[in-house]
């Protein structure tokens, strides 16, 4: 998206169409490596099947391109139409396969369903305004510089992924009793949280392209367009937490009354949607002003403290010991790491002003624009 902002459309296409090899070749690496497990760890027929389907998504990555460039164009009117319907026709094929009692497989389509309508909704949506794929072109420079400034990007993902799994890993191995008992209970409060992350993320992706824009022409104006981004990203986290928070005992008494003890713990985890959020607008921000290769540092503290953490304090306190872990971690990769990483100790400043001041200027921005209009 930062690479699109401002272009001419031929370098746009040139943008595009080495974007869409790099995004190619990834998804046959991430399927070859995903064989390669399965072969490794001797898996049945239907974990094949299910890892099969499920592995299939990569192919429909590249389709991410074309959100990417609607973001650039700051098209939310497109964006949020091609995601409309494709959440329209998931979810019935979910309600018909809850309604007939599918097996699995079918749930497993259902989750493939998302990625395929996704990028065919954008794919229709992009032929519909511009000339097609054919004007795109593939230039072996921008492919090496899109390829090096994504790497550090990927690794750092990775180091996501370990430490958001890791917790139920280390529940399993430091629990032997009660181990299933107090997973069911982590896993039943983790449910809910993908709610609370959602609109920070959508959030984000729906304001960076403007910043973007700004950024390329007036400095003053990029730096107090950040400041406010960074207030509104980090007070609807902290609204969306406290309300996630205040309404976790009824969500848990709608999982049944064999999950009341999961409660604790969702009000515990719901504060993750706080770091969610300022995890993904500094991550914007890493990203806009090119200095994601530092990014992996603040991701591997918070995967080191997790796994800590949870090696200390599962066995003593147990699920509720994995759910603190994980609230200091994320803590941790998305604010205080910030501060002894050279390049983004500035932003801690900023995401701290934002927990102190923010309120204010943005009821002051909130404000002003109603006045002007």
């Amino acid at each position: 998206v930062r690479e699109l902002v401002g272009k001419n459309d031929k370098d746009q296409w040139a943008i595009l169409g080495s974007a869409s090899v790099l995004q190619i070749l990834g998804s046959g690496f991430a399927i070859l490596f995903t064989a390669i497990f399965l072969l490794g760890v001797e898996a049945d027929l239907e974990t094949w099947i299910l890892t099969s389907i499920c592995a299939t998504s990569f192919l429909f990555t590249p389709g991410e391109i074309f959100r990417g460039y609607y973001e650039a164009k700051v098209d939310a009117r497109t964006i949020t139409i091609v995601e409309f319907i494709q959440t329209i026709i998931s979810s019935g094929l979910r309600i018909y396969a809850i309604l007939m009692h599918q097996s699995v497989f079918w749930f497993a389509v259902c989750w493939l369903s998302e990625k395929f309508f996704t990028t065919l909704g954008f794919y229709i949506a992009y032929r519909l305004k511009q000339s097609g794929l054919s004007v795109w072109s593939f230039d072996r420079e921008i492919f090496v510089y899109l390829l090096k400034e994504s790497l550090p990007l990927l690794v750092s993902a990775m180091a996501i992924v370990v430490y958001q799994q890791f917790d139920k890993i280390m529940l399993k191995a430091l629990l032997e009793n009660s181990a299933n008992d107090e997973i069911g209970l982590y896993s039943a409060a983790l449910r809910v949280i993908p709610f609370v992350a959602l609109i920070p993320q959508m959030m984000g992706k729906a304001l960076v392209p403007s910043l973007i824009s700004v950024k390329k022409y007036d400095q003053e104006k990029y730096q107090e367009h950040t400041q406010l981004f960074l207030d509104l990203m980090t007070w609807v986290g902290i609204l969306l937490s406290a309300t996630l928070c205040l309404m976790a005992p009824l969500i848990i008494f709608c999982f049944g009354k064999e999950y009341s003890e999961a409660t604790p713990i969702l009000q515990i985890v719901a504060w993750k949607g706080l770091f969610i959020a300022m995890s993904t607008s500094s991550g914007l921000w890493i990203v806009t002003e090119g200095v994601q290769k530092m990014a992996v540092l603040r991701n591997l503290a918070g995967c080191l403290i997790n796994i800590g953490l949870n090696w200390m304090w599962i066995p003593k306190y147990g699920a509720i010991g994995s759910a603190w872990a994980t609230l200091i971690s994320f803590g941790v990769a998305a604010y205080f790491s910030h501060l002894w990483i050279n390049p983004y100790r500035h932003l801690f400043f900023l995401q701290g002003n934002s927990l102190i001041l923010g309120p204010t200027r943005l009821f002051r921005a909130l404000y002003f624009l109603i006045r002007k209009k």
